[in-house]
């Protein structure tokens, strides 16, 4: 999750990021698209989804790739991911 600054923090309290991710089946994200939110948000959030690991999709006990949806909501005293 990106550090966004206290001044930034403020500015954008109450404010919603959202994408949806295209997980690969090592966990990487191969797809990134927002779907909404203030533009100059977008950019910190998809560098920072480019570095996470998350866990891939499974079936039949072997991982799959998956779409996953993720909103982070911005408020005073950090970020908060859905």
């Amino acid at each position: 999750m990106p550090t966004l600054s206290k001044e930034d923090r403020d500015h954008f309290k109450g404010a919603k990021v959202q994408f949806t991710v295209l997980v690969d089946e090592v966990g990487s994200a191969r797809t990134i698209r927002a779907i909404s939110g203030p533009e100059e948000l977008r950019k910190a959030f998809t560098q920072s989804l480019q570095r996470t690991q998350f866990h891939p999709g499974m079936k039949d006990g072997q991982p799959i790739r998956r779409w996953i949806t993720l909103t982070y909501t911005i408020n005073p005293e950090g970020v908060e991911v859905e």
